[in-house]
């Protein structure tokens, strides 16, 4: 899905769930962290007035692990979300459609610091 089929408040609402989608990981040293991560990104949209927001990014969050097409309610932004997800957990081996190409740029652009899954 191409970015620019996205107006500001879309792309506002994946930058939001792209931060907070992994963060209970941390936060909560568990694996079970979807609730955890759910409930950091509920309070900062609150907190910042953005309250209509929080059933999409709480449903992007919840659902991003999903492994079949998302159907349900707000499916272009979870759906999307969950594309991304994929080819970011798999380092651009799942492609979800983005050419090979713009797939090595963007891990020039932003490399992985050295982690693998297994430093975590």
């Amino acid at each position: 899905m191409r970015s620019d089929r996205f107006n500001n408040e879309d792309r506002e609402k994946i930058i939001i769930a792209g931060c907070f989608h992994d963060l209970g990981i941390w936060t909560d040293d568990m694996l079970d962290y979807l609730p955890p991560s759910i409930a950091l990104a509920t309070k900062y949209l609150r907190l910042n007035g953005l309250d209509r927001w929080v059933p999409e990014i709480v449903l992007m969050i919840d659902r991003h692990h999903k492994l079949g097409k998302y159907q349900a309610e707000h499916r272009t932004l979870v759906g999307v979300f969950r594309k991304g997800d994929l080819v970011d957990f798999w380092l651009g081996f799942v492609k979800c459609g983005l050419p090979k190409q713009f797939i090595k740029d963007v891990k020039t652009h932003f490399p992985n610091a050295g982690k693998t899954r297994g430093d975590f």
